[in-house]
């Protein structure tokens, strides 16, 4: 019986959630039952709800890790920055910790949330060499202060800058939001959390975002591709121009052995405060000009 309504529950979520952005399978055990978790009507933002006190929410798979500290009754996560495909949502209670399944139906376009305002002054930030040697003493960017005198429209930089009309997805597949695919379980997912496989000829970058909307704080780490890489401090240098996003920081680290980095770093958050490393170039490859003013 139970097993029947499960199917006719998951059914129903699937239907409807090929008409949102994205889909997420309830977790129908007893033990979830007082954490009430569901997607707003858009389906771009997760909501979760409880009597009891929620710590922490993780949403990760291979290639994405996401953490936001909670530490209250209810929270609505933005699922915005969220990679197309199969995730694993898991909901820190203090005795327990209730996993669920997302499905992410529409890729993240990029797109930063600015209020159309002018664009006076603008910072240029001096990025280290991409295969800096390695060194114990952290050397910090160069930082250089530019004025600009043309005004532009925060989106207008933007589109200028990282030309988004002409940016297209072409690698993602419906194959990668199966249900019924063996590869991508919530099993699967939670191993390979430490079974990171490494792709050869390319470069790989280790990224921290934090967004700081002035009430509350949100922390991504992931490991990213060179070309994301650089259009995240693309936008991130635009960002820390306007009243919202001044606060954000990024901070992005080349990668040497991406399987045994993820290996490490997931079971050891002190990784990064590293001197030296035969894994990674401890001296980041960028660093926002606000967390060096800060530090």
């Amino acid at each position: 019986m139970y097993k029947i309504l499960y199917i006719f529950v998951l059914i129903s979520f699937v239907s409807v959630g090929h008409a949102q952005k994205s889909t997420l399978l309830p977790n129908v055990n007893f033990r979830a039952k007082e954490l009430k978790h569901s997607l707003n009507s858009s389906g771009d933002s997760l909501l979760l709800q409880s009597d009891r006190t929620i710590y922490s929410v993780d949403i990760f798979n291979q290639d994405y890790d996401k953490t936001v500290r909670v530490e209250g009754t209810e929270v609505k996560i933005p699922l915005e920055d969220t990679p197309v495909g199969r995730l694993v949502v898991q909901a820190k209670m203090v005795d327990k910790r209730i996993l669920m399944t997302l499905l992410r139906h529409e890729p993240y376009h990029n797109k930063l949330l600015a209020p159309e305002s002018t664009l006076k002054t603008s910072k240029i930030v001096k990025l280290l060499p991409a295969l800096a040697p390695r060194s114990k003493t952290l050397i910090l960017p160069t930082l250089i202060a530019k004025k600009a005198t043309t005004q532009l429209s925060i989106k207008r930089a933007i589109n200028a800058k990282l030309n988004f009309r002409n940016f297209t997805y072409t690698n993602y597949t419906k194959d990668r939001i199966k249900i019924n695919s063996n590869a991508n379980t919530v099993a699967s997912l939670l191993n390979s959390r430490l079974k990171q496989n490494s792709i050869t000829n390319q470069t790989f970058y280790w990224t921290l975002r934090v967004v700081n909307n002035g009430t509350r704080t949100y922390k991504t780490m992931k490991l990213v591709n060179e070309a994301t890489a650089l259009k995240m401090i693309d936008i991130n240098k635009l960002e820390t121009t306007t009243t919202e996003g001044k606060l954000n920081t990024l901070i992005v680290w080349e990668v040497y052995d991406k399987t045994q980095f993820m290996k490490l770093q997931l079971n050891n958050p002190e990784l990064l405060n590293a001197t030296s490393s035969e894994l990674f170039n401890v001296i980041p490859y960028f660093i926002t000009e606000n967390f060096l003013a800060d530090n």
